[in-house]
């Protein structure tokens, strides 16, 4: 559903990784101000909460060393399973610090079956729910 554009197929020697495997724009994450985030860094991300019941599933992590200029950077994931079948995921940042916020998601299809509701802020960069 959401692959990771950025795992490497090498791991050293190889201009791909450098140029964009190694770049915040190809994983499934916010960039801020328009650069990559700061490499391993002291203290790293930290699990807030983890949950999964079988019907629900939570994921709340923060990272606020991530960028230099954030003082909050924290992501929150809720699957809910709808049937056997079908199931939805929810992804939510919070950030605060930082001029621009870029969302970079990469879905496993090129096309939306429906969206309702959503527009698309060119300032912010941004889609979010109109309704």
């Amino acid at each position: 559903f959401m692959p990771d554009l950025g795992y490497p197929r090498l791991t050293s020697g190889d201009p791909e990784r450098d140029q964009w495997v190694d770049a915040t724009l190809s994983h499934n994450t916010v960039m801020v101000n328009e650069k990559s985030q700061n490499g391993l860094v002291e203290p790293r991300g930290r699990i807030r909460h983890f949950d999964d019941d079988g019907m629900v599933a939570l994921m709340d992590v923060s990272a606020p060393y991530i960028y230099d200029e954030t003082e909050e950077y924290r992501r929150s994931v809720v699957t809910i399973r709808n049937d056997d079948e079908t199931s939805y995921t929810v992804d939510f940042f919070r950030i605060i610090g930082g001029d621009s916020h870029t969302y970079s998601f990469h879905a496993s299809s090129d096309s939306i079956a429906e969206t309702k509701g959503l527009e698309f802020d060119l300032r912010a960069r941004c889609l979010y729910y109109a309704g």
